[in-house]
C-alpha cells in the first residue's frame, strides 16, 4: 500500500481481506486517518519510496472509505475512514 505523510510516499505492507473489482478491505497495516494513494495501476507502478505527491480533491462519485469491520490489534483499517491522494 502506498501511504503518504507530509507529501512523501512510503510503501507499507498490509494484509487485505475480501475484495472485488473496485474495493479491497485492509485488515492490518493501516492506522485510522492515514492517507493512501489511489489511481490507475499504470500511474501507481512508477511511484517509489520517498517520492513527493500532491493531494487532489476527490471527484464526485469517488469514495474512500473502509469496508466491513477490520481487526483490532495491529491497526485494522476496515470500516474506518482516512484520506486519499489520487494519482493519474
Amino acid at each position: 500500500m502506498l501511504v503518504v505523510k507530509d507529501g512523501i510516499v512510503s510503501i507499507r505492507p498490509v494484509v487485505s481481506g475480501a475484495s472485488n473489482l473496485t474495493d479491497t478491505i485492509v485488515i492490518k497495516g493501516l492506522q485510522e486517518g492515514e492517507t493512501v494513494v489511489t489511481g490507475p495501476y499504470r500511474s501507481l507502478e512508477s511511484l517509489k519510496e520517498g517520492d513527493r505527491v500532491k493531494e487532489e480533491e476527490m471527484k464526485e462519485g469517488m469514495r474512500m472509505n473502509g469496508g466491513g469491520g477490520g481487526s483490532g490489534g495491529g491497526g485494522g483499517g476496515g470500516g474506518r475512514r482516512g484520506g486519499g491522494i489520487r494519482i493519474g
